[in-house]
């Protein structure tokens, strides 16, 4: 989700093709671009479905670029056959400018977002396009990585309640101890009243998040139809062997 350039997003996308085998062989080894997707963390039973909400952070750490923010925001309620499913979006910004809008439509299990039903992803400068089915779901046998992953932390320790006001507001907080899925320890300030994800601050061995801002009335963030995988790859190349064209000499 932090690879920003329309250059080395084109790239990926090649690679996706070559990868695939439908360009040469020997490349299929190459790396997938849609495997960059960085988790979204989520603490306990904290996380709130309620449509409009939308939190932005700061993120920092090793594997972060500098400058880096997450937009994250709950949108529209889906009814499902059983249960219920809301359509959610991430956007990703870069030196203060948008990289990346991923929507995803997830299932409510009661204990935040399951796997995902269907994505789009928007590259900015470019159409949305569908994320293929393979990506939704992780798969212990394969190394690659899913589009739109939590990451669950579990609590550890006795949480502390304070209040305090944060970026000029006031909020109840529960300050806590928490341990990763790979069982590395983080330390959160979180508050229910600062939905969906209700973190207010993060350190985490890989990730420090700082909440910025939140509210209420998120709208989808996604311009135009979204296209198959294949037929935006197709356009991009389109596009880019035009453009080549038209600065020749």
């Amino acid at each position: 989700m932090y690879r920003s350039s329309r250059k080395s997003w084109a790239y990926w996308l090649w690679t996706v093709v070559i990868g695939l085998g439908l360009l040469a062989p020997v490349a299929r080894s190459a790396e997938d671009p849609l495997q960059g997707q960085q988790p979204v963390p989520m603490f306990g039973n904290e996380f709130q479905f309620i449509p409009g909400v939308w939190g932005r952070y700061r993120l920092t750490g090793k594997e972060v670029p500098a400058g880096s923010q997450m937009y994250f925001a709950v949108l529209e309620k889906v009814p499902q056959c059983k249960g219920q499913a809301f359509w959610i979006e991430v956007e990703v910004y870069t030196n203060g400018h948008s990289a990346v809008v991923t929507r995803l439509l997830v299932p409510d299990t009661g204990a935040g977002p399951g796997d995902a039903h269907k994505a789009y992803v928007q590259i900015t400068g470019y159409r949305p396009f569908e994320v293929p089915r393979k990506y939704l779901r992780a798969y212990p046998k394969q190394p690659q990585k899913q589009v739109g992953r939590f990451q669950k932390y579990n609590l550890a320790g006795e949480p502390k309640e304070s209040a305090l006001t944060w970026r000029g507001r006031p909020l109840k907080v529960t300050t806590v101890e928490a341990i990763d899925p790979q069982g590395r320890p983080a330390t959160a300030t979180i508050s229910r009243e600062a939905p969906p994800l209700c973190v207010v601050k993060l350190d985490s061995p890989d990730t420090r998040m700082e909440l910025l801002d939140w509210g209420t009335g998120a709208k989808s963030k996604l311009t135009g139809k979204p296209v198959g995988l294949w037929r935006w790859v197709w356009g991009v190349a389109w596009q880019a062997a035009r453009s080549s064209q038209s600065v020749q000499p």
